[in-house]
């Protein structure tokens, strides 16, 4: 009997071997904080946990209250083990917002990521940022595309939001989550069609 599960497991995995990935990455995020410098900006974030949890959506609500004329981002990812949180990032990436702006083509991952935040969102398109409400709705964490090679694990996004030129910091987000493997079920059926 476990013989022929066994082949009739390689003969389903076989019809999906063009299949580049049965299993994805999806991070799941489990808290989100915001420090912000009151003299540049007020900004409200939630999650919508909606089950199943790949549906879940994160909505930012961003109130500028001053003109920012420059704007510098600072990404760090962190694994988080027991007592680890916060010590050595895995990736940093520093972008500058205004700059990418500009010339979006000159960052591919800047742009991957800003593509996906400005579907369903009201953000600026150039520097100076001028005041007034923004925000960012709907935001699918589980529709980020993410390498394989990642651990399943627990993580910390630190995204560092800095203006001025003695680059003061105008926004901090402290993004906790987890990465889980999900069998991709659009994957398998695109295949079962063809």
């Amino acid at each position: 009997m476990r013989v022929i599960l066994q082949v009739l497991l390689a003969i389903v995995l076989s019809q999906f071997a063009d299949s580049q990935q049965l299993w994805r990455l999806v991070p799941i995020v489990t808290k989100l904080e915001m420090e912000v410098n009151n003299k540049y900006c007020n900004v409200s974030c939630s999650i919508d946990r909606t089950l199943p949890i790949e549906n879940q959506t994160v909505v930012f609500e961003i109130d500028v209250v001053r003109l920012i004329r420059e704007v510098k981002v600072s990404l760090s990812y962190f694994i988080v083990t027991k007592g680890s949180a916060g010590k050595n990032p895995l990736v940093t990436r520093n972008i500058d917002a205004c700059a990418f702006l500009r010339r979006p083509k000159v960052d591919r991952f800047a742009t991957i990521v800003y593509n996906m935040m400005t579907q369903n969102s009201s953000l600026p398109t150039r520097c100076p940022i001028k005041p007034g409400h923004y925000y960012l709705r709907n935001i699918r964490p589980a529709a980020v595309k993410l390498p394989g090679f990642l651990p399943e694990t627990e993580f910390l996004l630190q995204i560092m939001y800095l203006t001025g030129t003695m680059l003061e910091p105008a926004a901090n987000s402290l993004i906790y989550g987890k990465l889980v493997r999900r069998f991709d079920w659009l994957d398998v059926k695109q295949n079962a069609s063809t």
